[in-house]
């Protein structure tokens, strides 16, 4: 119960903070855009593992309601020489807007077909197969900036195929970002990495699992923010918390960023420090903290005032509770967009 209290106030937080800076939608002409990368890999030579997991996703709004795009997926990883994997997944898909777009609240509808391709590899045991995905469901979008949006969707996604049948409902959150045509004026904002402004982040989602099979559940959410206490220096944090049958997590993440530069240059070399305390709390074994630190550099590519496209190279200890305490050192380069406002505006 404390755990579904501490969700219902992070909710009810961020939908005050944000309920007096909203915007008008996106119309014809806008780009719907998301995408993020991780390639990672394990210093332990003991231990030696490489991860890697590009996803993009892209659309277009051929009228003021209805969007068209493709959104695609990939991983690629391998452990000590012996286990192999690897998965393809694509999926074009349809979004359609009710409302006009003066509004700032906008419901919408879409619909999604999938096609999956899977090969895992264990020593001399082989497996590749292919599945088909169908996802429908619906969602809300609250425009809180130009070009972002809070979003929540709920839809059935069913899978088939090669692989074990499965149905899912899922529930995800998140942030949204558009690109429009820009005015000159506009191309003249500088990167807004002044004192005052905030970087604000939003990942989440539960859904109902394996249904008729296992019946699992989840939920997750994970806010983050950040203030800029002077210009180009943020402190903040983000905070995630999960429930799932009888586990349940709560992890605090501090970090502190700096840009480089000024003005209008929309280039910006950064730095990040910061860590992530995991407490999991178990019905039936004994609670565990797992504790992260890292370090990073990289460079943001500001697209638009508010938007960049940041990579960074990141150093990580991780300390693992488990049978033994185990230390893990990884190799990161992590790439995303981040989202910047500006505090009552």
């Amino acid at each position: 119960m404390k755990t579904l209290r501490a969700f219902t106030l992070v909710g009810a937080s961020l939908l005050l903070s944000f309920s007096l800076i909203s915007q008008n939608s996106p119309g014809r002409g806008a780009w719907l855009i998301d995408g993020s990368g991780l390639i990672s890999h394990n210093l332990d030579g003991t231990n030696r593992n490489f991860f890697a997991s590009p996803y993009i996703k892209g659309g277009y709004f051929f009228s003021d309601r209805l969007v068209l795009g493709l959104e695609a997926f990939t991983y690629y990883s391998y452990t000590n020489d012996l286990i192999y994997n690897s998965y393809v997944d694509l999926r074009p898909f349809a979004r359609y807007y009710f409302g006009s777009k003066e509004h700032y609240w906008r419901p919408f509808a879409y619909a999604s077909p999938g096609w999956q391709h899977g090969f895992f590899r264990y020593q001399s045991q082989k497996a590749r197969g292919d599945s088909y995905s169908a996802d429908i469901g619906g969602g809300v979008a609250f425009f809180l900036a130009p070009g972002l949006a809070l979003e929540g969707t709920l839809g059935y996604v069913g899978e088939y195929g090669e692989f074990k049948p499965n149905q899912d409902v899922l529930l995800q959150l998140g942030i949204q970002a558009f690109l429009q045509r820009r005015s000159e004026e506009d191309r003249q904002v500088a990167p807004l990495l002044e004192k005052g402004a905030m970087q604000i982040g939003l990942s989440g989602g539960g859904g109902w699992l394996n249904i008729g099979v296992y019946d699992d559940w989840y939920f997750e959410i994970r806010p983050s923010v950040a203030y800029f206490v002077i210009n180009n220096l943020a402190v903040g944090g983000a905070l995630t918390l999960a429930i799932a049958e009888n586990n349940q997590i709560i992890e605090p993440e501090p970090f502190v960023r700096y840009y480089f530069g000024a003005g209008n240059g929309r280039l910006r070399p950064l730095v990040e420090a910061g860590g992530g305390f995991r407490f999991q709390l178990q019905a039936e074994k004994p609670n565990k903290l797992n504790i992260n630190l890292k370090a990073g550099a990289g460079l943001a590519w500001f697209v638009r005032h508010n938007i960049a496209i940041e990579g960074l190279f990141y150093y990580s200890k991780f300390r693992l509770e488990d049978e033994n305490v185990n230390n893990n050192d990884f190799l990161d380069f992590v790439i995303g967009f981040q989202y910047f406002l500006q505090s009552g505006k």
